[in-house]
């Protein structure tokens, strides 16, 4: 368990250092934002964020990421798009199924 921690960890320094160059390479941006642990969807979605205007399929992967299992991931996909023209991805419905808990109330007020 040690190991993947720390294989997080590393994804997650070198994802920073490539932000902070405003290059973040297309394959080690999709590992992150598949990958199992919630922390670093969160920091790729970020990441797609930041990048939206240079990096291709940007909207297409945003939408994904609003039905992620994970509510800051999901949070962070809804803030992601400033532009008018990724409007569409606000209007998105979450077609997950319900929690136990329910939805996260604050989600909805910001998606909309």
């Amino acid at each position: 368990m040690a190991g993947k921690a720390k294989d997080s960890r590393a994804k997650l320094d070198v994802l920073w250092l490539y932000e902070a160059v405003n290059s973040v390479p297309s394959d080690l941006l999709a590992d992150v934002l598949t990958n199992g642990n919630p922390e670093l969807r969160v920091a790729g979605t970020r990441a797609l964020s930041q990048g939206i205007d240079r990096i291709p399929d940007s909207l297409d992967q945003l939408t994904k990421l609003v039905s992620d299992d994970h509510a800051r991931v999901r949070l962070e996909a809804l803030r992601a798009p400033r532009e008018s023209s990724f409007r569409e991805i606000r209007r998105t419905r979450l077609e997950r199924p319900r929690q136990a808990n329910g939805p996260v109330p604050r989600l909805r007020h910001c998606s909309r």
